[in-house]
């Protein structure tokens, strides 16, 4: 089964990821995998545009909170991770598992 799309750019120095539709085990992967090879090239910089984002399971959830904890033993400061955009709902299952100490919600 193919996930939703997610879009995966970068812009001035800092990685950019876009989710449409759900954030998932099926997108997930590509997410990772983006993720590792900005970090390995000297990234510290990552905003996650949520605006389209409809909803995110564990896995997304933890590939985005493990981008983050190794942004964090690389040195990089607390906000390396942003989600923008994020709809109340999804806000708030960030909130209640404590993600949002990782990064910003």
């Amino acid at each position: 089964m193919k996930g939703d799309p997610v879009y995966l750019w970068m812009s001035d120095g800092c990685a950019w990821i876009r989710v449409v539709g759900e954030g998932s085990r099926w997108n997930s992967t590509e997410v990772k995998t983006f993720a590792r090879e900005k970090i390995n090239e000297g990234v510290r910089q990552f905003m996650v545009d949520m605006e389209e984002c409809s909803a995110v399971d564990s896995t997304f959830m933890g590939t985005l909170a493990g981008t983050a904890l190794r942004l964090q033993q690389l040195g990089a400061p607390t906000v390396s991770l942003r989600l923008l955009n994020t709809h109340p709902e999804i806000r708030k299952l960030f909130e209640n598992l404590g993600l949002d100490q990782l990064f910003h919600v």
